[in-house]
């Protein structure tokens, strides 16, 4: 997550000029915050799009994520699907 924060300041001249901020806030801060990992992220997902997603027995994302498995089963075996990777 990045966030920016502009504001004035003195310049020690006695002016105020623009300064900004920014703030870049990796994996580790969303769980102190007490949110999921990226890799805790995908079972949440899945399970939500089973149970509320599904269209004449199966939902858009569980295909997906079947065909994206046996992608990286034939091209990375062991291989463990990356959300970010997949939805990229």
């Amino acid at each position: 997550m990045i966030g920016a924060n502009a504001h004035l300041m003195d310049d020690g001249n006695g002016q105020e000029s623009p300064t900004c901020r920014t703030f870049l806030l990796g994996a580790g801060f969303s769980k102190l915050a007490g949110l999921p990992l990226a890799s805790e992220l995908l079972p949440a997902v899945e399970n939500v799009a089973k149970q509320f997603l599904r269209h004449n027995g199966r939902c858009h994302l569980e295909s997906a994520l079947d065909e994206y498995r046996e992608f990286l089963s034939a091209t990375e075996p062991g291989e463990r699907v990356d959300i970010e990777t997949f939805g990229a």
